[in-house]
């Protein structure tokens, strides 16, 4: 078994039970400050400031918000405790049974005692919770500034934030209160047992069972003690014995800081680790062999228990077999909690005490964990370093680049970063809120100003000067009648300078555009051996068409205007060039990768690759793109067309059509007067800044 922890003794300590119970609470209970409240004070203001949406940047405002939380986090706590204490009382009186810290604070198991100890300590309880109350009540009448929020929005807020923050002393509350009920359940199950008539030998039976889960539970609490004993790096006594047997101190004195030196300290400690992990995993193997033991005498005592009593039941209709199991699991899971829950951690507390003791000796213990090894004579690693190499090669970042290509690493970065961004989402959604309201309140709240006095840095030195008004205006002044460096303008020249832009951007695409079509006529006409139309040589056409597209101008509504782009709509000469141009377009894109120049070209290859034709036909010019149907059914025009095993047929169609200009100029503008999605996304982003503005005006 393992060494229990030396316990100190306590100066003081009562000798006996006997002492009357209000001697036993008559110490006063000491509040002590919870750690958000002590540490990061700039922290705790900014969530306050979210919290309460007020900025808090009075010293005042912040003293008081800092003094009532206190209150309010000790009235939370006093709370807690008065609901389990009455929680306890009401049961115990009920059940006459009280919870283990009932009685070891009493030092007895007699019910008066305890029920008169939890009365007094419930009343002393209630009285520090009216005491609380009235300060609350004191400073809210005494000190409040008035620049804070209402006294009821404040304490609201505050409360809620005390509740997040300690909510885990409610939850532990709640388990203390249900470790409780089980011991009552336990309880009503075992009174449940006891009303059978057993003959001497289930007796045995069962005091053997009840003996060996017990016994089951101690080696339980057993391995949980070794485990913390591995776990905080720190064996019972009896693994050090080893370390005294194999020393190296003494042999620094004959040859330092020398390779032997290292050699024979590696060896030694690589010696005394494999011993300690050796003997560790014996006592780990011993418990488990322990266990499986009790265990399995366990269930034979258990399949005797069934084989006697199977004709016998309960009052209530149970077998007594059935009653029996229901106790003793209900049993086995309060002491598993008992142990998880209020034993281990007590021990834990102490064992890491003594660890610390043993830190600070010079003589260092052997680990049993794995440590990076250092084969040279002079450490350069701090403890951190080494502690995260001795981790191992998984902890080490691999080289990416050279294991996974660049697609999957990033796929990887954006599979791990929506997965991280997900949970952060679940865990602030809360937080969102609260920091639009925090940010609305300091970018859209009003900033006072002086408006006789101007703040500007200084040219030269960068530092900040600050003048009169009026002062500044006056050497604006003398400083243009000085240097004479500016002229005043009576208009505005910044849409000159947009039009010529305009007109500078129209002429770079205009001249892209033409060049190309011209480039396409050209080509057209060599290739139809057209040197020359009517003595006209192709260079002359070419500058003649250039004039045409480029002095296309026009009149309309008293106002000129000229085509940058493409040519005059209805003109022979523009359908003759677009004609030419789709030429060129068909050569490059369909007649180039379709034998047949017929009307309809016939493809006997597959889907995918007549998709990767047009898609590349739809890449020849932004304004011609293509849109087409694959199907054995296709619309075209009025008619449509069948595909049926291989006959082609046309059906004619009537699409639907408005003939009536009037209905044609409704529609028309019933389409135009609905806002585009941009313009409703502007339109509300304008009326939530409102509705934003009024409310920061209202307050």
């Amino acid at each position: 078994m393992l060494p229990s922890v030396p316990k100190k003794k306590r100066k003081n300590e009562a000798a006996s039970s006997s002492l009357p119970v209000n001697d036993i609470i008559s110490t006063k209970t000491t509040y002590r400050t919870p750690k958000y409240l002590k540490i990061f004070p700039n922290l705790l203001f900014q969530i306050l400031r979210i919290q309460l949406k007020h900025g808090l940047k009075k010293a005042k405002e912040r003293k008081y918000i800092h003094d009532r939380l206190q209150l309010f986090d000790r009235q939370y706590r006093l709370q807690c405790h008065r609901n389990l204490w009455q929680s306890y009382f009401t049961l115990g009186s009920e059940h006459q049974l009280w919870p283990n810290q009932v009685t070891k604070m009493t030092k007895t198991n007699e019910h008066g005692l305890c029920q008169q100890f939890v009365i007094n300590h419930l009343t002393k309880l209630n009285q520090q919770y009216d005491q609380c109350t009235n300060e609350l009540i004191t400073q809210s009448s005494n000190s409040c500034p008035s620049t804070l929020l209402s006294l009821q929005n404040l304490d609201e807020n505050l409360k809620d934030f005390v509740e997040i923050q300690e909510k885990y002393i409610a939850n532990k509350m709640h388990a203390q209160l249900t470790r409780y009920k089980n011991t009552i359940q336990e309880k009503v199950l075992f009174q449940t047992v006891s009303t059978m008539n057993l003959t001497i030998d289930q007796k045995n039976i069962v005091a053997q069972l009840d003996q060996l889960q017990q016994i089951q539970m101690n080696n339980y609490e057993e391995l949980l003690k070794l485990e913390i004993h591995v776990a905080i790096d720190y064996l019972p006594k009896q693994f050090h014995h080893l370390e005294k047997f194999i020393d190296s101190d003494h042999l620094n004195l004959s040859f330092k800081k020398n390779h032997l030196t290292t050699e024979f300290k590696q060896q030694g400690y690589k010696t005394i680790q494999e011993v300690k992990r050796t003997w560790l995993n014996f006592y780990l193997h011993f418990y488990e062999l322990q266990i499986q033991e009790i265990d399995f005498q366990y269930q034979q005592n258990l399949s005797r228990l069934k084989q006697s009593l199977l004709k016998n039941t309960s009052v209530h209709g149970m077998t007594f077999y059935d009653s029996f199991i229901t106790y003793m699991n209900h049993r086995q899971t309060r002491i598993e909690q008992e142990i998880y829950y209020e034993k281990i951690p007590i021990y834990r507390k102490k064992l890491l005490r003594i660890h610390r003791r043993h830190l600070k000796s010079i003589k260092k213990l052997v680990s049993v964990l794995p440590k990076v090894i250092l084969d040279i004579p002079f450490n350069s690693f701090t403890a951190r370093q080494l502690a995260y190499l001795s981790r191992g090669s998984t902890y080490i970042r691999s080289n990416q680049s050279v294991l996974r290509p660049y697609n999957q690493r990033m796929k990887n970065i954006k599979t791990e970063h929506n997965n991280i961004m997900n949970k952060l989402k679940n865990y602030m959604a809360n937080l969102e809120d609260r920091l639009q309201a925090y940010l609305t309140h300091r970018y859209m709240a009003s900033i006072p100003f002086i408006d006789i006095l101007v703040l500007r840095k200084t040219d030269k030195s960068g530092v900040l000067h600050i003048g009169q008004a009026i002062d500044y205006r006056r050497k604006a002044m003398e400083y243009r009648q000085k240097t004479c460096a500016y002229e005043e303008l009576s208009t505005n020249p910044l849409n000159d300078t947009f039009y010529k832009v305009i007109q500078l951007l129209n002429k770079l695409l205009t001249a892209k555009d033409i060049k190309k079509t011209l480039e396409i006529l050209a080509e057209f006409l060599r290739e139809h051996h057209c040197e020359k139309i009517n003595g006209i040589s192709i260079q002359t056409i070419i500058e003649l068409a250039r004039l045409v597209l480029q002095e296309n101008v026009f009149v309309y509504k008293n106002k000129f205007y000229r085509q940058i782009i493409g040519g005059a709509m209805g003109s022979a000469f523009t359908l003759t060039l677009a004609n030419i141009f789709m030429w060129k377009w068909q050569k490059e894109t369909i007649l180039s990768k379709i034998p047949s120049h017929k009307c309809y070209g016939r493809w006997n290859g597959s889907e995918e690759a007549v998709k990767e034709i047009l898609e590349a036909a739809n890449g020849f010019h932004p304004n011609i793109k293509l849109t087409y149907t694959i199907s054995k059914t296709i619309s075209f025009l009025d008619l449509l067309r069948i595909n049926d095993h291989a006959h082609l047929s046309a059906n004619n169609t009537l699409l639907p059509m408005i003939y009536d200009e009037q209905q044609f100029f409704l529609l028309r503008e019933k389409l135009l007067a609905q806002p585009t999605h941009k313009q409703a996304e502007v339109t509300k982003r304008v009326s939530k800044v409102e509705i934003i503005n009024h409310q920061v005006n209202g307050r």
